[in-house]
């Protein structure tokens, strides 16, 4: 056999093994990616389902966190009895006649 015959043989049997070398590579990487891409580079539907329910569930908890609490609603007044009323005033007027007394001095 001529030596070129022999290297042209040698290398198509190279590449061959090449071709299944770069295959099983692929294959590792879309393993080690989690396989989220097919070979044609689209999602299945399982995995855009998955896929929406994981990021649901995520944007649900980071709203979660950024909730204010609800307000609480004003609690109803009760109206002041006369009573009530006038010793408050008559409180209030105690307070101020001591502040002016202290003012004076």
């Amino acid at each position: 056999m001529d030596t070129s015959v022999v290297l042209e043989l040698a290398m198509e049997s190279l590449e061959r093994r090449k071709a299944a070398i770069d295959a099983e590579i692929a294959e590792l990487r879309a393993q080690i990616k989690g396989g989220a891409l097919s070979a044609g580079g689209r999602m299945t539907a399982a995995q855009k389902a998955a896929q929406s329910k994981r990021m649901k569930a995520i944007w649900k908890q980071r709203k979660a966190k950024a909730a204010k609490p609800a307000k609480k609603a004003p609690a109803a007044k009760k109206p002041m009895s006369a009573a009530a009323r006038k010793a408050v005033s008559e409180r209030m007027k105690a307070i101020w006649a001591k502040r002016k007394a202290a003012a004076k001095k």
